[in-house]
This record gives C-alpha cells, sequence and structure tokens, in this order.
C-alpha cells in the first residue's frame, strides 16, 4: 500500500516541480515570478524600452538626416540599447506585448546569433498577447538567426547588406506560409532583389 502511495505521489510532485519551474524565470541574483494570474493582464508598457525602440527608429532614419551619425556610431548606439535590453530582460522588467515587441525589435539589430534567437522568442511572446504587427518580426529574427549559423532563411526577409542579394531561401517552406507571417512571397522578395540591386 505504502508502496502504491508512493508512486502515486512522486509524478505529482515531479508534475508540481516543473510547474514551478516553467512560472520561474532566474534573474541576476533573485528569482523572479511571472504568475499566471499576469499572462494576459494588462501590462504598462515599460519607458526605457520604449524610448530605447524609439530611438533605434530614429537613428535608422537615412543617415542623410543626421548630421553626425555614422554606420560605426549607430552600431554602438545598438550595442547600447541591446545591453539595456538584457538587463531589463535579466531583471524580469519586459512584461507586457509591446516590451516582448520592442525588446525584440532592438535585439534583431545585434550581431550575435544568441541575439536573434532571444528575439524570435520575445516576438512569439508577443504574438501571444496580441501583438499581431510581430508576426513579421517572428519570421525575420528567425531567419536572422539561421542565416547567423550558416542556414537557409525560411521567409525570405534577409538581404545582403552591400549588393542587396537575397541570401539563401529554403524552398520547401510555402508562400501560404510566408504570407501567414507577414512576409513577403518569394517571388515579391525576388522582385524586391532586382529593385534594390538597380538602385
Amino acid at each position: 500500500m505504502k508502496l502504491r502511495v508512493f508512486a502515486y505521489l512522486v509524478p505529482c510532485v515531479i508534475g508540481c516541480l516543473a510547474a514551478m519551474i516553467m512560472l520561474t524565470m532566474t534573474g541576476r541574483g533573485r528569482a523572479i515570478t511571472y504568475s499566471l494570474e499576469q499572462r494576459g493582464s494588462p501590462q504598462r508598457t515599460n519607458p526605457q524600452l520604449q524610448r530605447a525602440y524609439d530611438q533605434s527608429i530614429a537613428d535608422r532614419l537615412p543617415l542623410s538626416q543626421h548630421s553626425n551619425l555614422s554606420e560605426v556610431n549607430l552600431a554602438a548606439r545598438d550595442d547600447s540599447r541591446i545591453s539595456l535590453v538584457k538587463d531589463l530582460y535579466h531583471q524580469g522588467l519586459v512584461l507586457s506585448g509591446a516590451d516582448c515587441y520592442n525588446a525584440a525589435a532592438i535585439l534583431q539589430h545585434g550581431s550575435r546569433s544568441s541575439d536573434f534567437l532571444l528575439a524570435h522568442d520575445l516576438a512569439i511572446l508577443a504574438i501571444s498577447m496580441g501583438v499581431e504587427r510581430a508576426r513579421w518580426l517572428c519570421a525575420a529574427s528567425e531567419d536572422r538567426f539561421l542565416v547567423s549559423i550558416e542556414q537557409k532563411q525560411r521567409f525570405a526577409t534577409q538581404f545582403e547588406p552591400v549588393n542587396h542579394k537575397l541570401l539563401p531561401v529554403d524552398r520547401d517552406v510555402t508562400d501560404l506560409h510566408r504570407q501567414m507571417m507577414d512576409a513577403d512571397t518569394l517571388s515579391v522578395a525576388q522582385s524586391r532583389e532586382s529593385r534594390l540591386a538597380r538602385g
């Protein structure tokens, strides 16, 4: 009888521990819990993330509009914003759908595979919280991650920065799938490649 009770309790305990782990994000030096009640509840947008996102957009206006912003300076500013995003992420301060979207958009301008993978994860979270515009970002971050590990992209969102050539695409992914992620069909992406090449 005791063995039966023990055999019943073990999977229950393991299940409870697994649930606790899934609901706990470990921060730097402290545990940050995210309850089921928080998921789906309205969260205020983190003002630091919103400012960083707005600055990133403004920095990407034609460089001719920035008297003192070069490509080198832009990269340095991106690095600073990415560092901020990671700090807020580890502190458990990326909570709302808007936060996840803003953080993902900033990480998309990183230089490491881990940046793009985290951007992808956050874009998925943003979609799950109702941020529909995160669909394209979800696709683009996956593509950027795949390109960074020398694999074919799937959604035809990534072009070479200098000659604007469309990077190799996995032809097994359907155009319907691409459109469902708010990405262009392969033929449209190829047409864009031609336009960009002509300048």
